[in-house]
């Protein structure tokens, strides 16, 4: 019979210990996807965002993480093993890129993702968590990418 399952998130995380709750439906099915696209998150100041790639096949998947923030574009590749999950920390990417190039101010800690599992036949599951501390107002959120359609 088909089911819904939903993951609830209740957290006290990071050096500020921002706490909070958020939720998320799962993937449709099984994973079955192998591109996601993640709309404008942000990583200056208390902003903390994370990329968590799940593998549920039995070999280990290559992904390419596509970081669009302000001019530039930039690329990780990531192999997650089989039947486990990774986490990238986006800040750590991102962050010393736009402190070292000035020229984007506010803009350039504000960033898209596009993930990629590089084999043919490749199936993945990505989401998006983030915590933060906006103006005094602690919280997070948790998004699978979007897949199309």
């Amino acid at each position: 019979a088909p089911i819904v399952a939903d993951r609830l998130m209740y957290f006290h995380s990071g050096s500020s210990h921002y706490s909070g709750g958020t939720d998320t439906v799962g993937e449709a099915g099984p994973a079955s996807h192998n591109v996601y696209s993640f709309a404008e998150g942000y990583t200056a100041n208390t902003f903390q965002e994370f990329l968590t790639l799940q593998n549920p096949t039995n070999n280990d998947e290559t992904v390419a993480v596509t970081l669009f923030a302000d001019t530039y574009v930039i690329q990780q590749q990531v192999t997650v093993k089989a039947h486990s999950r990774q986490t990238v920390n986006i800040n750590g990417l991102l962050v010393p890129i736009a402190q070292a190039y000035t020229n984007g101010g506010a803009n350039a800690y504000a960033v898209s993702l596009s993930v990629q599992a590089l084999g043919t036949g490749t199936k993945i599951v990505a989401e998006r968590p983030m915590y933060f501390n906006f103006y005094g107002d602690q919280g997070g959120t948790d998004v699978i990418g979007y897949t199309g359609g």
